[in-house]
């Protein structure tokens, strides 16, 4: 647009001044529309995910779990079992191909019902989840032995 008012100004010889003004307010105005999409795209993101909550209470005596999405806005599950009723805690595995697994640290529970506390996705480059977990049961086995 410049480029053109600047070629018809010199086209034409008795013009005497050129006045050519910029405006990039609207290019602004984008910029600061496209940040606030993301970071609302990002906080839509965060929110969907899931959200758990573990309560071990050697006062009480029992193990609370609450599972909830969104903040817990669409409500909450929560369940109770007595610390009495854990039989075991262990990092279960599962390959679901060449490159993907899912390991979850699972509660084991008198009756045999298998509670899964905490879980992660792993493919191909990232499998420090699987640690992670052991230190977890490790840490739970720990608090139950002392208990």
């Amino acid at each position: 647009m410049i480029v053109l008012k600047v070629k018809n100004f010199l086209a034409q010889p008795l013009e005497k001044t050129l006045v050519v003004k910029q405006d990039d307010t609207l290019v602004g105005y984008a910029a600061i529309g496209i940040t606030i999409f993301c970071l609302l795209l990002g906080l839509l993101i965060i929110a969907s995910g899931s959200f758990i909550d573990f309560n071990f209470d050697k006062e009480s005596n029992s193990l609370g779990i609450s599972r909830y999405k969104w903040f817990g806005i669409l409500g909450k599950v929560i369940l109770v079992y007595s610390l009495n009723e854990v039989v075991d805690i262990k990092v279960k595995s599962f390959n679901y191909g060449e490159d993907s697994t899912d390991t979850r640290v699972i509660l084991i529970l008198k009756s045999g019902e298998r509670v899964s506390l905490i879980g992660s996705y792993n493919s191909g480059f990232f499998n420090s989840g699987f640690q992670e977990q052991q230190e977890i049961v490790k840490t739970i086995k720990s608090f139950l032995a002392a208990n």
